[in-house]
């Protein structure tokens, strides 16, 4: 009801895209007016919003992947190019969600900086093509708001260890994410090293190794599912 009271004021055909932010937005904000979760982590002065949002949910999520399919999304180069072109310290914040429809990266993007990456709740699927990211060590890296789908480490790799993470190899920090259906050849099916906070785990996996989920991360306020 509160979204067709403010259709009158859009000019021009909203998109359904439009439409379905539209529907995201009234929805959190309808949620943050009754009550429910809005409390926030601040992590080097970046706030995350503690509490998966509606988007994050399994039902959702789906949706928002079936969607992305449809649209055919943003590759994964191109997320590259976005966090290799911003400065190291800064704030990257998602507008979109991303497919690796490139097949080229068995790795995973490459980051060697300190950044952190806010998706607000949008969805980085791999393809079971990839992992999503390969953090290089000694970099302070955040990743906040993100649900990860579809991530393979493949097996690749010439070196062992690099074939731990299915979605993210490397020590960082993960706030507010979701990993699905993510899967390594060795160790952590979604995540290896670092720390996960206030994140779910559903239906990963390691093939040859340790961690279905996750493997020498310390997880708090997390949740595993059918691991």
């Amino acid at each position: 009801n509160h979204i067709l009271d403010f259709l009158p004021l859009i000019d021009g055909i909203l998109t359904m895209r439009n439409l379905l932010f539209m529907v995201f937005a009234m929805s959190g904000i309808a949620a943050m007016a009754a009550g429910q979760a809005s409390v926030f982590i601040n992590v080097d002065n970046d706030k995350f919003f503690y509490g998966p949002p509606e988007s994050m949910t399994e039902e959702g999520l789906l949706k928002r992947v079936d969607d992305v399919l449809k649209e055919g999304g943003n590759s994964f180069g191109d997320l590259a190019n976005l966090i290799n072109n911003a400065p190291s310290g800064s704030t990257i914040t998602l507008d979109r969600d991303y497919v690796n429809n490139d097949d080229d990266s068995f790795t995973g993007i490459k980051i060697t900086k300190d950044i952190t990456i806010d998706g607000q709740g949008h969805t980085l699927d791999a393809n079971r093509s990839s992992r999503m990211f390969e953090v290089e060590d000694g970099h302070n890296v955040v990743f906040g708001n993100i649900s990860f789908i579809n991530g393979d480490s493949n097996g690749n790799e010439e070196v062992l260890h690099m074939n731990n993470g299915g979605a993210i190899n490397g020590k960082c920090t993960a706030i507010n994410c979701y990993f699905y259906y993510n899967h390594a050849m060795n160790n952590g099916g979604a995540m290896a090293y670092g720390t996960a906070i206030n994140c779910t785990f559903e239906d990963n996996g390691a093939i040859n190794g340790a961690g279905s989920a996750t493997y020498n991360v310390d997880a708090k306020f997390c949740t595993f599912k059918g691991q």
